[in-house]
């Protein structure tokens, strides 16, 4: 992202340093746009920017690729209070503009501002840093009027030691003209980040998707949760070829052949209802739409009619019933066109199932559609439309991000760029789950659980294939950091058996065979399950090379065990002695030998144990 902010931004944001220990105070240089402007413009793109904006304020609209123009002004006759406000005519709906906000560690931010437009429209608010990966701590979807409103919204900081530079951040969404005024960042201390969750994991937050393997993955029966999703024959197109209306008839074999073999290993299965449908059940058959055809001509896009949604979910809620408690509404919506333009159609579809998988089964649970957990707009559009009433779990996919292309054997070492404290970063350093939950409080359904249900890895070798060596240690550090303070209550790895440069649990010996063997990440994924399953996490502690220690209790009479490794790469450590001393060290790959001395941390996580 380029910025065109003013010369004095700089100055503005090391001086905010000063404020954010002491108790909550303003933070913005020029809340009230009270400070005189300059002349803005834009020489990048496809945005005509011209006008004056804030001298505090930093046009940053000429990335975007729009045929839009810009035109901002300083105005003395709409103000909030005082002499001006600021304005910004879009006229294609895109723009937007900030002023600088110190981010630090330990901190919840407030930020407030006043908008009001010449028609009804809506403002994406931000509060996020200004280099990549742009996370978003605190975000709000404000349905501006055309009456002055005030907009409210929470925000944690980043947990790294050192300052980050953020900024306040006004993005359009529809064309017309805004007026804004009277911002506001305010920072109070708030230590609830580093809070670790200590109640036992569940055999039932490990999940898995499998796609094509006909065996149950040999994991030692670690699976305790399975979503059918991307599973050969098993999705509504698959079972349902050809209008039942027009003589169709449906092939429940692989469906329920799956559902079968989950239960006997012990895991749930979740059913995705939408998102892979009949090409005869699409309203947009030909796939014209963005996203409307990700399996295929038309088979991401909202179902023609409700009367074929309707039949759809009647018919799984009774093929499944006493086999399946949790159903999820739709697979990623948010990258379809017509559920992004209009996300009503989406709520309807569930308020529509909901009922029905109720009255099939009273312990039904209905899991939301799937949500970008790095992007909270469109979920909030989604409770702002009434969505919360007809879910009882938030599904969100978190794939990790941050890591960028470092799993990537192909790309030469400088040229690398992601954070090697990528699981981290996701769950710890960046909150990734938390700000979702704070969008989720904005709407009361806070309360409900949070599950990732699909996560996972892209990494290449320097052959091109698959770098599951170098991806297992970050994969397991995933499943650890979501329970510890991701606050998510399911963790779904895509995938056991997934091709291609995907990380995957197995690899078929032969190319084509359907045969699966357990590889490197899978056997990581196995381990880690082992080591948490039925424990609590005790306490953690990060020293000064960055090496964690988690603390494991599995109870009275149990010895204490010990998570320990170091995402930034090989340290010395000194194993617990005295009454907590421990013998052995567990890897990942499944090996256990006695502790050496000296003994290093490293970014691959073991388990040291007494016994």
């Amino acid at each position: 992202m380029k910025l065109h902010g003013k010369s004095g931004m700089a100055l503005a944001l090391a001086l905010q340093l000063l404020s954010v220990g002491a108790s909550a105070q303003q933070l913005l240089s020029s809340p009230g746009f009270e400070t005189g402007g300059s002349g803005v413009s834009c020489r990048l793109g496809t945005v005509a920017v011209s006008g004056q904006l804030d001298n505090q304020w930093g046009e940053n609209s000429c990335w975007i690729t729009s045929n839009s123009s810009l035109v901002y002004a300083l105005d003395p006759i709409n103000p909030h209070s005082g002499l001006f406000s600021q304005s910004v005519e879009s006229s294609a709906g895109a723009g937007q503009f900030w002023t600088p906000v110190a981010l630090n560690r330990n901190k919840k931010y407030t930020a407030s501002i006043w908008l009001r437009a010449n028609q009804p429209m809506v403002v994406q608010l931000q509060l996020r840093p200004l280099d990549s990966p742009y996370t978003n701590y605190g975000s709000l979807m404000a349905k501006v009027t055309t009456a002055w409103q005030q907009f409210t919204f929470d925000a944690y900081g980043p947990a790294v030691p050192s300052m980050v530079p953020g900024g306040l951040f006004v993005l359009l969404q529809q064309s017309g003209k805004l007026w804004v005024d009277d911002a506001s960042v305010t920072a109070v201390t708030d230590t609830t980040a580093e809070t670790l969750r200590t109640d036992v994991v569940p055999k039932t937050y490990f999940g898995m998707h499998i796609h094509r393997d006909p065996t149950w993955p040999t994991m030692g029966g670690t699976i305790g949760s399975y979503r059918l999703w991307d599973t050969d024959g098993a999705q509504w197109a698959d079972i349902y070829p050809i209008n039942p209306a027009q003589g169709g008839t449906p092939d429940w074999a692989e469906f329920d052949a799956r559902l079968n073999a989950a239960i006997a290993n012990g895991a749930e299965p979740v059913v995705v209802l939408g998102g892979n449908i009949p090409n005869w059940a699409s309203s947009d058959p030909r796939g014209l739409l963005v996203g409307s055809s990700l399996y295929g001509a038309g088979s991401s896009a909202p179902p023609v009619s409700e009367a074929v949604w309707v039949t759809w979910v009647t018919a799984v809620a009774q093929r499944a019933k006493g086999k399946v408690k949790h159903w999820e509404i739709w697979n990623e919506p948010y990258q379809n066109a017509a559920f992004r333009a209009d996300v009503s159609r989406l709520v309807r579809l569930a308020q529509l199932a909901y009922p029905i998988l109720k009255n099939a089964d009273a312990d039904n649970k209905v899991l939301s559609p799937s949500f970008d957990a790095y992007d909270n707009g469109f979920l909030e559009r989604y409770l702002q439309a009434g969505g919360g009433a007809y879910m009882d779990i938030v599904s969100l996919h978190a794939y990790d991000d941050f890591g960028g292309n470092l799993l990537d054997a192909t790309v030469s070492l400088f040229k690398k760029q992601g954070d090697p404290e990528s699981a981290e970063a996701m769950y710890y350093k960046e909150h990734l789950v938390r700000n979702t939950k704070v969008v989720l409080t904005r709407y009361n359904q806070q309360a409900k659980p949070v599950w990732n249900t699909e996560g996972g890895y892209q990494a290449k070798s320097a052959t091109g294939a698959r770098n599951d060596v170098a991806a297992a240690p970050v994969l397991a550090r995933n499943l650890i950091m979501g329970w510890a303070f991701g606050g998510i209550d399911r963790n779904f790895f895509y995938s056991w058996d997934h091709r291609g440069d995907w990380v995957a649990g197995a690899y078929e010996s032969v190319q084509g065979s359907n045969v699966y063997v357990e590889g490197v990440a899978g056997k990581a994924y196995e381990q880690v399950a082992k080591w948490l399953t039925g424990a609590q996490m005790e306490s953690r502690s990060v020293d000064s090379y960055g090496t964690w220690t988690i603390v494991l209790n599995r109870g009275t009479g149990s010895a204490k065990q010990y998570l320990v490794w170091n995402p930034r790469g090989n340290y010395g450590y000194a194993p617990p002695t005295g009454t907590d001393y421990v013998s052995y060290v567990n890897r990942l790959d499944g090996t256990r030998s006695a502790i050496p001395s000296p003994f290093t941390a490293t970014p691959s996580p073991v388990l040291l144990t007494r016994n």
